[in-house]
């Protein structure tokens, strides 16, 4: 009996685990831009020195990369469709 609510609880885990692989998938693609409010404060992008408290789900829409000459192009994100979650 033990061994078979072993194997009952460890495929209920799985499927979680499933699931939660799935909603994280899906949360990677969203542009959460599209799906709520954002919650940091405003103009926060031009303070220094803040600690912001609670929780909050923040995504990168353009990233750059700082070791590349500006003139480059070295620019992540400024592509429409481009996931930086959906990576190799």
């Amino acid at each position: 009996r033990g061994a078979v609510a072993a194997a009952v609880a460890a495929a209920g885990a799985d499927r979680v685990q499933l699931a939660a692989d799935e909603l994280l998938r899906r949360l990677a693609c969203a542009d959460l831009r599209d799906v709520c409010q954002g919650s940091l404060p405003p103009g926060l992008d031009r303070q220094h020195n803040i600690l912001v408290e609670g929780a909050h789900l923040v995504q990168i829409v353009q990233a750059v990369d700082i070791s590349q000459p500006r003139d480059t192009g070295a620019l992540f994100g400024d592509e429409p469709g481009d996931n930086f979650a959906a990576g190799p």
